[in-house]
């Protein structure tokens, strides 16, 4: 399968850090936000409507939440997308497993992969992705998120926001203490 066509939903502090990173790999990116704009110099080209994205072989969402990512998702469904869709928020692993037995029955492939680092690791492409998923599936897009940090299997749909959200308590653990 030849991924070149990128659709990026979600252009806030982390996305629009990102998504130069896939260009400058020499993908096509089209980036979509209902709020945040994106810098022209990036080389990512900003759409205004989510149904320019109905041809990309890829779709990495960079939301605030699952639901968001959900609702993204449903309507993209009714465009009749069949993209990958590759969710890289920080979102509930039980939403990510009900969304992906929608996705499943739609013959849809659908990859968890949750970042740790932040914006400075971001810009850099030094990003920790915990992904979860089928490994036949998470290999098809390997090298595209290689462009934004290290990848790692986490295991099943679900695993990787599961890690990030161990990850996230074990932050917040050792800044209380």
């Amino acid at each position: 399968m030849n991924i070149n066509n990128i659709g990026f939903v979600g252009l806030g502090a982390m996305g629009s850090a990102m998504a130069p990173l896939i260009v400058n790999a020499g993908y096509k990116v089209l980036g979509y936000d209902i709020n945040s704009k994106i810098d022209k110099s990036s080389g990512v080209s900003q759409i205004d409507n989510l149904e320019d994205l109905k041809n990309m072989d890829v779709i990495i969402f960079m939301l605030p939440n699952g639901k968001i990512v959900s609702d993204v998702t449903h309507e993209l469904l009714i465009l009749g997308i069949n993209s990958i869709l590759i969710d890289m928020s920080s979102s509930d692993p039980r939403e990510t497993k009900n969304l992906g037995k929608i996705l499943k029955s739609k013959n849809i492939k659908f990859i968890d992969a949750p970042v740790s680092g932040g914006v400075s690791r971001a810009k850099t492409g030094d990003l920790m992705i915990m992904t979860g998923g089928f490994e036949d599936e998470i290999n098809l897009v390997k090298d595209l998120l290689s462009v934004m940090g290290q990848v790692q299997i986490a295991g099943p749909l679900g695993s990787g926001h599961a890690i990030k959200a161990l990850n996230n308590y074990v932050s917040a653990a050792g800044l209380i203490a």
